[in-house]
């Protein structure tokens, strides 16, 4: 897939659970990482196990550690999670993805019927996106879940939310599910 959808679809699944900005560069991070490690494409630095092995252990750590080192491993679990969604990406492709690094065989989700740069492909980002933006905030993903950060939706009504959420310094505001829905196709 391009980058484009790759970013578009990252966005769409991450920001309904505050999702920090880098999993934007995390969703594009194997494609730019193997330019820079001169490694081919589809091979090592698009392997399932390089993101999710690091997306979980940066998650536990979030939960086990103090409050200085919450806020860097939170940007890192999205990262990695960025990484996970191109993967999931590519392997809708017929080329496929591998597992793992040192795995031969490629792995394809529903038969690989989405071709790069075709109609289908910018389709499936769109499509993503009206689900994600329609719904966002139908339901709880877990049920703690409360609030939803408003990273991305910079409407008026968003910004001027007085409940925010401090992240690594930066101040996030957050609106209930019902807010969201209420205001939901204005800019």
């Amino acid at each position: 897939m391009r980058w484009i959808s790759h970013t578009l679809i990252a966005w769409a699944v991450s920001a309904p659970f505050g999702a920090s900005p880098v999993v934007l560069l995390g969703a594009t991070a194997p494609d730019w990482v193997e330019k820079i490690v001169l490694s081919r494409h589809r091979e090592a630095t698009h392997a399932l196990l390089v993101w999710a092995l690091p997306a979980i252990f940066s998650l536990l750590l979030f939960f086990a550690a103090s409050s200085p080192l919450q806020a860097i491993l939170w940007h890192l679990f999205w990262w990695f999670w960025g990484g996970v969604i191109h993967w999931i990406c590519d392997a809708l492709t017929p080329s496929g993805v591998l597992l793992t690094p040192w795995s031969r065989e490629k792995v394809t989700l529903f038969g690989g019927r989405i071709r790069t740069g075709e109609t289908a492909e910018y389709a499936l980002a769109v499509g993503v996106c009206l689900i994600s933006f329609v719904f966002f905030g139908w339901g709880s993903a877990w049920e703690g879940q409360k609030k939803f950060s408003c990273f991305l939706v910079r409407a008026k009504w968003c910004e001027a939310s007085r409940e925010r959420v401090s992240v690594a310094g930066e101040e996030i505001p957050l609106v209930s599910p019902a807010e969201l829905r209420k205001h939901r196709f204005e800019w």
